[in-house]
């Protein structure tokens, strides 16, 4: 996680892709939320979709997309199953530069301390991440303290619910 944030700070790319298993759309949204609190536009890509399918799951990705406000697509890497589309998705999301939103709410403390790290003069965009992490130092320090409960757990525990909440509206499981 560090070395990840580290690079996409250090480099400042135009735009990211987050390629995941479309299999569990629960355990792939926390990281999507945290990719969008870097304020770049960013395209999520549900690969391993064949599986997904023989697994009797199908997802929504217009709702999906709606719901995040990022483009989503499904793809099969393997046998290049919508890699052309994915080519055209990307091109067009570096072309219009939106950054996405969040689609929830942080909890009363985690906003205030975002505010609080805002006047610090951080990158755009890595206040949540840098409140989450571990080991950070001076300021951020002294904000993660003031907290009953690490603000990574808090963090968690948001982006799990919001996950469990969005995959429910945009997944369902066929019965083989």
């Amino acid at each position: 996680e560090k070395v990840t944030l580290s690079i996409i700070l250090d480099e400042g790319p135009s735009i990211l892709v987050q390629v995941a298993d479309a299999k569990n759309l629960v355990r792939v949204l926390p990281l999507t939320f945290q990719l969008m609190e870097l304020r770049k536009p960013l395209v999520l890509v549900l690969n391993l979709s064949d599986e997904a399918t023989t697994l009797g799951i199908k997802i929504n990705t217009e709702e999906l997309s709606k719901i995040l406000g990022i483009p989503v697509i499904l793809t099969v890497a393997i046998t290049g199953n919508g890699i052309p589309s994915l080519k055209q998705i990307i091109t067009d999301a570096l072309l219009a530069g939106e950054p996405p939103n969040v689609p929830f709410n942080y909890p009363r403390e985690i906003t205030e301390a975002k505010n609080k790290l805002k006047k610090l003069n951080l990158q755009e965009g890595t206040e949540i991440l840098l409140l989450g992490s571990e080991g950070q130092a001076g300021e951020i320090s002294e904000i993660q303290k003031r907290f009953v409960r690490h603000p990574s757990e808090m963090l968690f525990e948001t982006y799990y619910k919001s996950a469990v909440e969005i995959a429910a509206q945009t997944t369902t499981t066929l019965s083989k």
